[in-house]
């Protein structure tokens, strides 16, 4: 729980900061868009079924690394926003390269949640076709119950006819 409360204003501080940096607003909007969908996706992942009993989620600790990938957005934010804008210019570079290794972690969340959802996915079409092929063989059961029970009757009435 407390994971999730640090993620929701980790979320809420970037939604703040996002346009600090003037000459990075459209890539932080991005990169914050990015975060949210993230977010909106574990938590859907969550009403399905908790999400620490899914084993690719729970290998991969998608959830910390979230949380990580969010706190190091937050950091890079918090930072560069306090600094200086002749000092910021300098640093551009550097600034930059933060930039880009919260974006690789946010690119290897979603890899990583594509990947769970393809297994749940694929989870959900294996127990689903179990779960049609039992309903054929009951169905075809149900049939040879009735299929016999026709031909018992239909024996019955050709005796019927045979004693008239």
């Amino acid at each position: 729980m407390c994971t999730a409360i640090n993620v929701a204003q980790g979320l809420v501080k970037i939604f703040e900061l996002r346009e600090a940096i003037r000459h990075q607003r459209r890539v932080n909007k991005q990169t914050y868009l990015q975060l949210t969908e993230i977010h909106v996706e574990l938590q859907l992942l969550d009403r399905n079924g908790p999400l620490q009993d899914d084993a690719t989620l729970r290998r991969n600790a998608t959830v910390k690394k979230f949380a990580s990938a969010v706190n190091s957005f937050v950091g890079y934010l918090q930072k560069y926003n306090d600094m200086n804008r002749v000092l910021r210019f300098f640093k551009r570079s550097d600034m930059e390269a933060e930039r880009q290794q919260v974006v690789a972690e946010i690119d290897q969340l979603f890899r990583m949640l594509g990947l769970a959802t393809s297994v749940t996915v694929m989870n959900g079409n294996a127990s689903a076709a179990k779960n049609a092929a039992k309903f054929l063989s009951k169905l075809q059961d149900v049939h040879a119950d009735v299929k016999l029970t026709h031909d018992q009757v239909q024996a019955a009435l050709l005796g019927l006819v045979e004693k008239r």
